[in-house]
């Protein structure tokens, strides 16, 4: 069997907290089974302090053990399986923290961000797919879907899986003479779409999700998104919402 190349697995040892100096270190340790100083230093061509230091920083953390064998330091890679073991127990301490910092964060008045350019509606996407579980629903209210597909065009395939993958769902209220013609509407993913009559379009459109309402500006210049996070205020909105849904006409599903 092939051994992986240390520069395929050093950044997935970064990415699960070590640094990549004791990533180096690891795995000249956990290629033989037990290695002194001299060894790592001939294997990873770091200098001595870097190599000391990263070995403290393994001992310390329960990744390598350190005896001594015929009077020198020897060091020797714990099982592997101690990286599930630690992930396991960072995951637990964060899902008995959830609940509190929930608490807290819904205990401030509200917060308010704006974010512009293109990117506020990456932004925007990724704010609802973190908010919502999985097959939750957002509900917008506007006629500006047309201009969210045009400039959203390049990177909107790739929340549409997102959110399919997630089973996330919306219903859209618009205005009558802004409706999206069937090849833009599968662009997105399960929507539901009312519309309502009005005799002029409007470049903006508000969206509704968990404790976030989100209100889109889209002029010749710019793109601007204000989003206001704070329970009463959504579910009021979201309630207006509910309202302007019962008198909708022309039912769309996609």
């Amino acid at each position: 069997m092939t051994t992986p190349h240390n520069t395929n697995l050093i950044p997935q040892l970064t990415s699960l907290g070590l640094t990549e100096h004791d990533a180096q270190v690891y795995l000249a340790i956990l290629r033989v089974e037990e290695a002194t100083a001299g060894t790592i230093l001939d294997a990873t061509k770091l200098h001595r302090e870097q190599v000391y230091r990263s070995l403290k920083r393994l001992v310390d953390g329960g990744y390598v053990t350190e005896f001594e064998q015929r009077k020198r330091a020897t060091f020797a890679a714990v099982n592997p399986s101690v990286f599930i073991k630690q992930a396991d127990a960072q995951k637990n301490i964060a899902d008995s923290l959830y609940p509190h910092l929930v608490q807290l964060h819904h205990a401030r008045s509200h917060s308010i961000q704006v974010t512009e350019g293109v990117d506020a509606l990456k932004f925007l996407m990724d704010d609802i797919i973190a908010t919502l579980p999985n097959g939750g629903e957002y509900v917008v209210i506007g006629g500006s879907q047309d201009l969210f597909i045009t400039y959203a065009q390049e990177f909107l395939p790739t929340y549409q899986k997102k959110f399919a993958k997630l089973g996330i769902k919306a219903r859209i209220i618009g205005y009558n003479g802004q409706e999206l013609d069937k090849e833009s509407a599968h662009s997105f993913h399960t929507i539901e779409t009312r519309m309502l009559p009005r005799p002029i379009t409007t470049p903006s459109s508000i969206v509704i999700y968990g404790d976030t309402v989100a209100l889109e500006v889209f002029d010749p210049l710019n793109i601007a998104i204000i989003t206001i996070k704070n329970q009463t205020i959504a579910d009021s909105y979201r309630a207006t919402f509910e309202e302007l849904w019962k008198v909708g006409s022309l039912h769309y599903d996609y």
